[in-house]
């Protein structure tokens, strides 16, 4: 997979703004809504055995790694709340469904050669963000 290493970086988004503050409400507090709004992260994704790893720098410079197998479940913390996420894997899209009490979040990442095509969408809010990366 051409994708496996490659660092994407923010390029553009859609009605991302109007998703942080519809969905994340009731999940975090304004000061961590801002950020997220505010940060243009860089991601790459690198294949671990029967793994992955899924690294994110933020606009502040500080690092997240996110280890998953495809199908697990894993606990995350997220604003403050605990969540659940399990990650699925369809031939280059790794979706993550991301469960709260109030709701379940889905980020469907969808990895090409240049391109990473971020979708978000929430069973609690009618609306669809997308953000793309490129290489």
């Amino acid at each position: 997979m051409a994708y496996f290493g490659k660092e994407f970086k923010l390029d553009r988004q859609d009605n991302y703004d109007a998703f942080v503050n519809a969905v994340y409400a009731g999940i975090a507090d304004e000061q961590y809504r801002q950020a997220l709004i505010a940060d243009k992260p860089t991601y790459k994704l690198v294949k671990s055995g029967d793994g992955y790893t899924l690294y994110t720098t933020k606009s502040d410079k500080s690092n997240h790694e996110e280890h998953f197998v495809p199908g697990v479940e894993y606990d995350e913390v997220v604003g403050g709340k605990n969540a659940k996420y399990t990650t699925t894997v369809d031939g280059n899209i790794f979706t993550k469904a991301l469960k709260f009490p109030e709701g379940t979040i889905t980020v469907k990442r969808e990895f090409n050669d240049n391109e990473l095509v971020t979708t978000y969408t929430c069973d609690k809010w009618e609306g669809t963000a997308v953000r793309y990366f490129k290489v």
